[in-house]
């Protein structure tokens, strides 16, 4: 729900902010989000948003420290910094920093090489989902990965496929 800005919340948001207190402080006190904080401050021209603030030292250490750890996700570090979660993710691949892959949905190897030997077997996907306990999307993902054998695959089972099939389950739509 948009709420009006006053002069008397102005006021209140350049004291905030003369203060010290940070944009993320200022929108929990103020109960707004850190977006229109961030734009009225603009307006009211407390900073210039099209110029970046450098990265301290300290703030470095502690990205470097802590970018790879589960509890310390971007938004919460930015937060940390009192900047945008972008900036973080931005300044993390500048530094080379890569957090873990966490993908629950992830098969076990196992099961991507069993796919493989079917595939190479000409089994249509199909089947194969059936036999290895997939859907047959994941197939379909898991011989992407391997081009030449995908092509392979697909010509001596005479398969045809659009790009938009591949989200939507292999049925024709159209």
């Amino acid at each position: 729900m948009r709420k009006p800005w006053t002069p008397e919340l102005d006021a209140r948001l350049i004291a905030l902010r003369e203060g010290g207190h940070s944009i993320t402080e200022i929108a929990k006190a103020m109960e707004r989000s850190r977006g229109s904080i961030s734009s009225r401050m603009t307006k009211l021209g407390l900073f210039d948003k099209s110029k970046n603030r450098p990265w301290t030292p300290g703030e470095t250490d502690h990205l470097i420290a802590h970018y790879r750890e589960p509890e310390w996700p971007a938004k919460r570090l930015a937060e940390h910094y009192d900047r945008t979660s972008a900036a973080v993710r931005m300044r993390a691949a500048y530094l080379g920093i890569q957090r873990p892959e966490i993908d629950y949905k992830a098969k076990p190897n196992e099961m991507d090489q069993r796919i493989v030997t079917l595939a190479m077997g000409d089994v249509p996907s199909g089947e194969i989902a059936e036999q290895v306990g997939c859907s047959p999307a994941y197939v379909w993902v898991v011989m992407k990965k391997r081009p030449t054998l995908h092509r392979q695959w697909k010509r001596r089972l005479g398969i045809r496929r659009r790009k938009s099939e591949y989200h939507q389950g292999g049925a024709r739509h159209g």
